[in-house]
């Protein structure tokens, strides 16, 4: 019952009693029916005391007020002879909440939504909202036949709020229409989609009515981004199917006319010539009008205001239509606010992360005229340290000086430590047992710190530690040491290297870094097969051993938006290595390697990653351990690690059991001796699964070759699937790779699972 009704029949039966009780003088006031609630509390709500004169107008408020405290939910006035009594029914207190049914939600998701919790009033009306926000949060994720209803339980006193869910089936799209389109085809559009129709072999279909809101907005961009100015695209109309088992998704669009660039303008506070400006824009050189390209050439003229001072200059492009014609011109509207000066910058959400971290990357300082390109910079290099999820920079008048500006960069930490624990076997490792820690901001100064130790019964034992402070004593310089254990089996053959090395390097600006390496090694080659001694000769072998001492001076480049996950940018280094200063072993290597990232839409993007490499001596063989072999999950994946290479035919014969492969026709056998050139490509395509728990999918394509001329003879490629997973312990692949046009004889196979425990490029 409502409280103006519950007002209104208590004022009825009030006023009946009112007709006898005259100028009735209250003698005594009697409350009854509180339990919970003091007499005191209650009376301090009444108007009346002893020897008051009976009012029915008071009693009404009296009623109202009490009604407004929101603790009743009934309230009885009567008026015996001289003696005023109120009878209330009072709201329980919730001691718990229920949640049954529920199976796509837990209880903690659906308390955030009812905001309904222990010790507190029952409410009815606030349980109707909450039944409506649990329906709705259900129909965002696709049930949209969830029923819900409410009961309560009491005993001893103890009062429990249930609600009592019937979720139903998870409906699924089954059609996505377009209507109204002509100038752009369905396909086109729905691949700029989010929301998609359940597949063949059911998957995807999912229904998010954000997705949908997205999707509304996208549609609309990519047809601005084609001329057609004024397109209007309705919000999505979703309906059930007849079975409702399924729903069909509509958007209505009108297009309208296609628009070509007329007249480009600047109004406002115009500071500069019209030739300035128009180096500035893009949208000028367009035939048709394109919003992408108005949004950027708006950031671009911020960005000029703002290297003059301007930091709250706003750009308004405002399109000028003439009705009949399909020409737009372009009015830009500044105004560029006034001057302003850096405050105080202030870094906040940094728990870990020490404030000197993120403000050697800043390009703006406190007390200089502010500087929009110095300031995007800023933001840039903070972001791709790599160290946080997010970080913002929200600008602020100065409290003491408007003409002050202070930065607050309000950041969100994420886990840059890897710990990883595991052990495993696999037919071509055999038992593994493997260790690290891993950490990108070691202290929280930004030092990288790594500490390895890896057993694989046949192919790798490895220890390794490396220390990299990027910026030493807070200069420009790097200064980095590692020392490392490795013995590794190379199908035929095992190599044994100890030493360490010291790095010393230079950032020149925010993206090139030059470095200088010096390692010593002992090296120590064995064969494992002795069946292959033509293969590698003793001579071979002994050419391998000895001691090694070089150098390794490299150049990169790095303008990725993110070091620690990368998803748009790109990164390119080269490095010549030359040892021989003195020792045993003397050959030259060089290495050049490429990668690229773009985001294509939505959490899709697009991954590149170009490697070459050459091997050298100015006289002589190359030691065997040291020439070019492909294969496993950081080069082709689909294929054995080191299977891909140059070979060499052996006269011995083969023995199948012991080695990679399957035996020739001829009983000889084709060994992956290795290559002084390598050369290999990986593309990829990544999205997210579930965002909010870090998985990702992936398809990839490999190909490469390793071989002594670079003719890519030898040339193998594949092509996969995978799920990744940036856990707690570190980042997890699970991928799968189908060889194209395998060699079965020498033991190719179809397809390989591969796992590991590390990053992509």
């Amino acid at each position: 019952m409502c409280l103006n009704l519950k007002i209104f029949l208590c004022a009825v039966s009030l006023g009946l009693l009112a007709k006898t009780a005259h100028a009735q003088s209250i003698s005594k006031i009697e409350i009854k029916g509180q339990n919970r609630i003091e007499k005191v509390s209650i009376l301090d709500k009444i108007s009346f005391k002893p020897g008051s004169t009976f009012s029915q107008s008071k009693v009404t408020a009296d009623v109202k007020r009490l009604f407004q405290t929101g603790f009743f939910y009934d309230i009885a006035v009567d008026l015996t002879g001289s003696v005023l009594t109120y009878t209330i029914v009072e709201k329980p207190v919730i001691d718990s909440v229920e949640y049954n049914g529920n199976r796509a939600f837990d209880k903690d998701d659906l308390t955030e939504t009812t905001l309904i919790k222990a010790n507190e009033l029952l409410d009815i009306k606030k349980v109707n909202i909450a039944i409506n926000s649990i329906k709705k949060k259900y129909e965002e994720k696709g049930y949209l036949l969830t029923k819900v209803s409410y009961k309560t339980s009491k005993k001893k006193a103890v009062t429990k709020l249930i609600f009592d869910i019937d979720e139903g089936d998870k409906v699924k799209i089954k059609r996505v229409n377009l209507v109204g389109n002509q100038a752009m085809s369905d396909q086109k559009i729905k691949a700029v989609m989010a929301t998609r129709a359940k597949g063949i072999l059911g998957m995807g279909g999912s229904y998010q009515a954000d997705a949908l809101k997205r999707d509304k907005e996208f549609i609309g961009f990519i047809y601005r981004n084609e001329g057609y100015a004024q397109i209007k695209v309705s919000d999505a109309e979703v309906a059930l199917t007849r079975d409702k088992r399924g729903m069909i998704v509509t958007y209505y669009i009108t297009e309208g006319l296609r628009y070509k660039i007329g007249d480009v303008t600047f109004a406002g506070d115009v500071d500069f010539t019209e030739e300035e400006f128009l180096k500035e824009i893009k949208i000028d050189e367009n035939e048709y009008f394109s919003q992408a390209v108005l949004l950027s050439d708006v950031s671009k003229l911020q960005a000029k205001y703002g290297d003059e001072g301007y930091a709250y200059t706003n750009v308004i492009p405002r399109p000028a239509f003439k009705e009949g014609s399909t020409v737009v011109g372009i009015i830009y509207d500044i105004k560029k606010g006034e001057k302003v000066t850096m405050g105080e910058i202030n870094v906040t959400g940094n728990t870990n992360t020490r404030d000197k971290v993120v403000r050697r990357e800043l390009r703006i300082f406190e007390g200089e005229l502010y500087n929009e390109t110095d300031n995007r910079s800023s933001l840039a290099n903070v972001r791709r340290l790599g160290f946080f999820e997010n970080v913002e920079f929200q600008k602020k008048v100065a409290p003491q000086d408007p003409d002050v500006m202070d930065l607050d960069i309000n950041v969100k930490e994420r886990s840059t430590g890897q710990l990883n624990i595991g052990a495993g076997y696999g037919g071509f490792q055999g038992f593994t047992l493997q260790g690290s820690v891993q950490q990108a901001n070691f202290l929280g100064k930004g030092i990288n710190f790594g500490l390895n130790i890896n057993y694989s019964e046949k192919r790798q034992q490895l220890f390794n530690l490396n220390i990299t402070n990027p910026y030493f004593n807070d200069t420009d310089w790097t200064v980095g040491f590692d020392a490392y254990k490795q013995l590794q089996r190379v199908l035929d053959f095992q190599d044994e290297k100890t030493g360490g090395g010291i790095t010393v390097g230079r950032r020149f600006g925010d993206f090139l870094t030059a470095s200088l390496k010096y390692k010593f090694e002992k090296v120590e080659v064995e064969l494992t097969d002795l069946a292959f001694t033509d293969v590698y000769t003793p001579e071979r072998v002994a050419e391998a051993e000895g001691y090694s001492s070089g150098v390794t001076a490299s150049l990169a480049y790095d303008k990725r938006n993110d070091r620690q996950f990368p998803t748009e940018g790109h990164y390119a280094r080269l490095s010549l290595e030359q040892t021989g200063f003195f020792g045993d072993l003397n050959y030259t290597k060089a290495s050049a390697n490429f990668r690229y990232y773009k985001p294509v839409f939505g959490s899709l993007v697009w991954r590149n990653n170009i490697n070459y490499g050459w091997v050298g001596t100015a006289s002589g063989d190359v030691p065997i351990n040291e020439l070019y072999r492909l294969g496993g999950p950081n080069t082709i994946r689909g294929y054995d690690f080191f299977s891909i290479a140059q070979t060499k035919r052996s006269g011995q014969a083969f023995d199948a059991a012991t080695t990679v492969g399957a035996p020739f026709p001829d009983d000889r056998a084709n060994i992956p001796f290795g290559g002084t050139q390598q050369f290999f490509y990986q593309l990829e395509f990544q999205w997210d699964l579930i965002a909010e728990a870090k998985i990702m999918g992936v398809v990839f394509f490999d190909a490469g070759m390793a071989n002594d001329s670079f003719d890519f003879d030898g040339l193998k490629s594949s092509y996969g699937f995978g799920v990744r997973w940036n856990s707690p312990m570190g980042p997890l692949r699970f991928e799968w790779g189908f060889p194209i046009d395998p060699n079965e004889k020498i033991g190719e196979r179809r397809q390989d699972f591969q796992f590991s425990i590390m990053q992509s490029f």
